[in-house]
């Protein structure tokens, strides 16, 4: 069961993947069969493309309450499109 109360400021180490990179055939994405890194949480990148965990879900917990229309969802965060009463005043529109 995964617990929600993960924080961006959690993370240390931003310029490092939390597994060991190939450097051939599949360059940049983790080696097959390798342990990843214990501490994943402390870490941006999974591999040298992609995102951790705790940076997807701040991502879209920002995406689903829309705290900035500046950075976020615009002009309705996630959360209110998904309520019901916010669908049916978008279609009166």
């Amino acid at each position: 069961m995964h617990s929600y109360t993960k924080s961006i400021s959690e993370i240390t180490i931003d310029k490092s993947p939390c597994c060991n990179v190939s450097t051939t055939v599949s360059a940049g994405q983790c080696i097959p069969g390798q342990i990843p890194c214990s501490n994943r949480n402390q870490y941006y990148f999974w591999d040298d493309f992609h995102p951790s965990e705790i940076v997807y879900e701040a991502s879209s917990r920002l995406a689903y309450s829309a705290l900035s229309s500046l950075l976020n969802a615009y002009p309705f965060g996630i959360g209110s499109l998904a309520n019901t009463d916010s669908r049916d005043k978008l279609r009166i529109q």
